[in-house]
């Protein structure tokens, strides 16, 4: 007998490694204690959100290996395609192993380089202290 691999495991591993391996801040769709009251709003965020150091928006859909698609796939697409159109790092991951080929610690260290390299003035802000 097989088990199948359901969302939810996956997202476990997901989160593991986004948090405590990477040491990202992860926002997620369903946060507020549930479902969203109008499903109108809700429809098409990806799973797993959260904002790089540069600035740039990453997020990743997740779903189950070898699932069917579901009744509002098209209108995720459409909102997954909007995202990669205004420079978001859009992930669609079947597995803990392809969230780390797009966003892995070389991503991480890019996105912190990039930021300092722009703005060499913000580290020396960040760590200003007002008394």
């Amino acid at each position: 007998m097989t088990w199948a691999v359901l969302e939810r495991d996956v997202a476990r591993e997901i989160d593991h490694y986004l948090t405590e391996m990477l040491g990202l801040r992860v926002f997620r769709a369903d946060q507020g204690g549930g479902r969203f009251k109008r499903r109108s709003v809700g429809v098409g965020l990806p799973d797993r959100w959260g904002v790089l150091p540069n600035g740039r928006l990453w997020c990743v859909e997740i779903k189950r290996p070898g699932a069917a698609p579901r009744k509002n796939e098209a209108k995720q697409n459409d909102v997954l395609a909007w995202l990669r159109a205004n420079n978001a790092l859009v992930i669609v991951a079947t597995c803990v192993a392809d969230v780390r080929k797009q966003l892995g610690p070389r991503a991480i260290f890019s996105a912190v380089r990039e930021r300092y390299i722009n703005d060499p003035h913000s580290y020396d802000s960040e760590l200003a202290v007002d008394f």
